[in-house]
């Protein structure tokens, strides 16, 4: 059985941002091998223009997946992994009300998409005949996460967008 684990950290130049992450791991005789991971991020930036500070279009605080794979045989395996994270923000001006619609705001980047999660399970079957190699595999892909807000932006079919002024006032 061997461990082994990593551990990054970084820091932003023109954007003030940083991460850490961190990855540990296992490698056995018996067949398993897999993976778990966690980083931590934050992306802001500062226009000196505009004079206004706003969380990155890609700042997701939160980030943790796994991967396990066990291999049964030389021809017959299944690999699992799991994927989470906090989710980025809405990029532009939103404020999402209590409804669930969102509302031009003041501030960018303020609202965020839901938590994300997925599992996918996949496993593996190789048949060999007279010198000739077919996989065959069955995979199941389960998105965890409740609904399917996460997938899409404002102004997109899955949200809506409603402005506070009305025409013509």
């Amino acid at each position: 059985m061997n461990w082994f684990w990593t551990m990054l950290l970084g820091i932003g130049g023109a954007v003030l941002g940083g991460w850490l992450g961190m990855m540990l791991g296992i490698n056995t005789d018996a067949g398993l091998t897999g993976w778990i991971a966690y980083a931590y991020g934050r992306n802001r930036y500062h226009d000196f223009v505009s004079r206004e500070s706003y969380w990155g279009d890609y700042d997701q605080r939160h980030t943790f997946n796994a991967y396990a794979l066990y291999t049964h045989s030389d021809r017959t395996n299944v690999v699992t992994k799991l994927r989470m994270g906090s989710n980025f923000p809405i990029p532009g001006y939103y404020v999402r009300r209590a409804d669930g619609t969102f509302f031009v705001g003041a501030e960018r980047n303020t609202e965020r998409l839901p938590l994300y999660a997925r599992l996918d399970v996949r496993a593996n079957r190789t048949f060999v005949w007279s010198h000739r190699r077919v996989t065959g595999f069955v995979e199941v892909i389960c998105g965890l996460t409740p609904s399917d807000e996460g997938t899409a932006a404002p102004g997109t079919e899955a949200t809506r967008v409603v402005s506070h002024r009305r025409m013509g006032s």
